[in-house]
């Protein structure tokens, strides 16, 4: 690996462990989807052996319509990946439907009606409850994935 790289780059889908038996079948699912072209399987410490024989990723595709449930007053810190212009929560949903990315998104109506701050994210309460914290002047919607 190059001497600059770094993991603080990519996303964790999920870790397991344990230690598997010999001829032993472990399934690992991620807690939110994860979009990229890549797997990297990694095994903590120094010169520790990782045989892996079989390793199947699933596509996960969006479902044809997009249902979103509110949380008042409070949003989700740290994930988010873009802040689109929008004009109204519907416009925010759409924003987030539209990038396979989001898993949620915070907004906060602006004090004049007009434009509202729409905040995309990449996670979800569920996935990262310590970042999902009370703030009186947000709202914060999550895709409901299993529709």
């Amino acid at each position: 690996m190059p001497d600059n790289f770094t993991w603080s780059n990519f996303r964790l889908c999920n870790t397991y462990p344990g230690v598997v038996a010999s001829g032993a079948t472990v399934a690992v699912s991620c807690d939110a989807p994860i979009y990229g072209r890549y797997l990297t399987v990694i095994i903590p410490g120094n010169y520790e052996r990782l045989t892996v024989c079989e390793v199947e990723v699933t596509a996960w595709k969006r479902p044809e319509n997009a249902v979103f449930t509110r949380f008042r007053t409070n949003a989700l810190t740290n994930y988010v990946i873009s802040t689109p212009r929008a004009y109204s929560v519907i416009m925010c949903a759409r924003h987030c439907w539209q990038n396979p990315d989001c898993l949620s998104y915070n907004i906060r109506k602006a004090t004049d009606d007009s434009v509202i701050e729409c905040e995309l994210n990449s996670a979800t309460s569920t996935s990262n409850p310590t970042n999902f914290v009370s703030v009186a002047d947000k709202d914060n919607y999550e895709m409901i994935l299993d529709v």
